[in-house]
């Protein structure tokens, strides 16, 4: 494990090959000479997407969960636990990478993530306590259902795997469960918000949620950056092999979370299906379709016959830059900056991550 701070070069420049983890150090905290400046880039993308956690209130967003049937409800409320939970998971996960990462601008990178989760699941406990009388109850019922475990179990394990054996392979390993937690598990709630904000129900939160989903795009890119890194031997050929070694084992997990996702989907729509457009064999698709994408992103091989987006208006309505209106009485402060990240070279692929 690399040393926070490398007493006996501090004051050196560093002078060992450029790794971002496991290297010799990250000695003095400069950027002028970064062997990652793509690293510098998304950290500066994150900060431009800056928002607040109570940007829009929330009132009738309230008044209609409270008159929702069950069905409404019950999609609406599970899937709001299950973002909890995966931004609890993602909100700890990358600053507890630190100790291991030595390169300064990707440490300076994961922090960065680390804020913006910590927004997310702040964002989540507004509209907990906007939108439900008893919200203690809705977080503690988490814990009752093993649905929502089930769907994030991959990265959790990678997660605990690699933090009581922290090696190499199993960094990889974890990186890859990461990439698929943010690129493949969020997007079937995601699916769910906008088609009830299309339907005209809750549709604050659907601003909020494309937030959030344009920050996990950054973040997905962010994990293909590494992966990327590793496999074409930026890193050297230590980890361009670990990374080959290992690539069928993330694959595997993709395929797996694909399984989850239908299971999560059945469950949602157990009691039928409200939202206009969408039922359990959409969303699959869907979840099939940014699958493919994600995958072929990061050099693996899968084959789909779906290759045609099934819910376009996603990225045409909430996940693009300007995506997000404002509300008379519901928007309290938006702040928008343009597009930065088509200034950053193949990283200019981002609005296609969805």
């Amino acid at each position: 494990m690399s040393d926070i701070i490398i007493t006996n070069k501090i004051y050196e420049k560093y002078s060992g090959e450029p790794r971002m983890f496991f290297g010799e150090g990250r000695g003095i905290q400069e950027f002028v000479d970064t062997p990652y400046p793509e690293f510098l880039k998304l950290k500066d993308q994150q900060r431009a997407q800056d928002w607040a956690h109570d940007e829009f209130t929330l009132p009738l967003d309230a008044a209609q969960l409270s008159t929702a049937n069950q069905s409404i409800r019950h999609i609406f409320t599970s899937n709001l636990q299950s973002q909890i939970f995966a931004d609890t998971l993602q909100g700890r996960g990358p600053a507890m990478l630190l100790p291991w990462v030595s390169d300064p601008s990707l440490e300076g990178l994961l922090l960065e993530w680390a804020r913006m989760e910590w927004t997310h699941s702040r964002t989540y406990s507004h509209i907990l306590t906007s939108m439900y009388p008893s919200p203690k109850i809705v977080t503690d019922l988490i814990e009752q259902k093993p649905e929502i475990f089930s769907r994030f179990s991959q990265a959790t394990k990678a997660y605990n795997t690699f933090f009581e054996n922290p090696t190499k392979e199993n960094l990889v390993l974890l990186i890859g469960a990461i990439n698929i937690l943010e690129g493949q598990a969020f997007y079937a709630s995601f699916a769910c918000n906008f088609g009830f904000a299309n339907m005209g129900l809750f549709e604050s939160v659907a601003k909020f949620l494309s937030l959030i989903s344009k920050d996990e795009a950054l973040h997905v890119a962010i994990t293909q950056r590494i992966i990327k890194n590793w496999s074409k031997g930026k890193d050297g050929k230590e980890w361009k092999e670990i990374w080959y070694d290992n690539k069928n084992k993330v694959r595997d997990m993709y395929i797996d979370g694909l399984h989850e996702e239908t299971e999560w989907t059945k469950y949602l729509f157990q009691y039928g299906t409200p939202i206009v457009g969408l039922n359990a064999k959409v969303l699959d698709d869907y979840n099939e379709y940014m699958s493919a994408k994600r995958m072929k992103n990061i050099g693996l091989k899968f084959d789909t016959k779906i290759t045609k987006d099934p819910l376009p208006w996603i990225q045409l309505k909430y996940a693009n830059q300007k995506s997000v209106a404002n509300a008379p009485q519901e928007t309290k402060v938006v702040a928008y900056l343009k597009d930065p990240i088509n200034k950053l070279d193949d990283l200019s692929k981002l609005k296609s991550l969805f």
